[in-house]
C-alpha cells in the first residue's frame, strides 16, 4: 500500500510540473505573438507616414491629397486584422488561462490529499506524527535578535558588495587583456 502511495504522489507532481510548463510556455508563445503584431502595426504605420511624406514633397497638393486617401486606404486593413489578436479582445478567461489551470491543479491536489487521507489509516496517522515531529523542531528554533539580525545582514551585504566589485575588477581586465590580444594579432599578421 506505501508502494501505491508513494507512486501516486511521484505520478501526481510529474503531472503537475509538465502542465506548469506547458501553461507558462503558452503564455510566452502569446506574448511573442502579441508583440510581433503590435510591431508590425507600428512599423507599417511608420512606414505610411514616410511615403506619406515623400509624395507629398515630389507632387503637387492634390496628388498629395490623393496620396494620403491611398496610403489610409491600404494601412487600414492591416491595422484592423491586428485588432483581432489585441489583449482588450480576448475574454478574461483566455487572459488568465495560466491561472485557471494552476488553480485547477492545486484543487486536484487538495482532492488527492483528502481521497488518500480517508482511503488510508496508515497515511493519517503517518501525518499526524509528520505535523507533531515537524512543530516539536519548529518550537526549537532561536530566532536572532534585532542587534544579530542588523550584523548579519550588514555581513552578507558587505560581502555581496565586495565580490561583485572583484568581479567586476576582473571582467574589465579579461576584457582588456582579449582587446590587447587582438591589437597584438592584428599588429603581427595584418588583414
Amino acid at each position: 500500500m506505501k508502494n501505491k502511495i508513494l507512486a501516486i504522489l511521484v505520478a501526481a507532481v510529474l503531472l503537475i510540473s509538465v502542465l506548469s510548463v506547458g501553461v507558462f510556455a503558452a503564455d510566452e508563445t502569446d506574448n511573442t505573438a502579441e508583440t510581433a503584431a503590435t510591431e508590425e502595426t507600428v512599423s507599417t504605420e511608420e512606414t505610411a507616414a514616410t511615403e506619406e511624406t515623400a509624395s507629398t514633397e515630389e507632387t503637387s497638393a492634390t496628388e498629395a491629397t490623393e496620396s494620403t486617401t491611398e496610403t489610409t486606404t491600404t494601412v487600414a486593413p492591416t491595422t484592423g486584422s491586428t485588432d483581432d489578436t489585441t489583449p482588450s479582445s480576448k475574454s478574461w478567461f483566455e487572459k488568465n488561462s495560466g491561472l485557471v489551470i494552476v488553480l485547477a491543479v492545486l484543487v486536484g491536489l487538495v482532492i488527492i490529499f483528502f481521497v488518500i487521507w480517508f482511503a488510508s489509516p496508515k497515511f493519517r496517522e503517518k501525518f499526524k506524527k509528520f505535523w507533531k515531529d515537524y512543530n516539536a523542531e519548529f518550537k526549537k528554533l532561536v530566532w536572532p535578535t534585532k542587534q544579530q539580525l542588523a550584523r548579519n545582514s550588514a555581513v552578507v551585504l558587505v560581502t555581496i558588495i565586495v565580490s561583485s566589485a572583484l568581479l567586476a575588477l576582473l571582467d574589465l581586465g579579461f576584457q582588456k587583456g582579449i582587446d590587447a590580444i587582438r591589437e597584438l594579432v592584428k599588429l603581427i599578421w595584418p588583414m
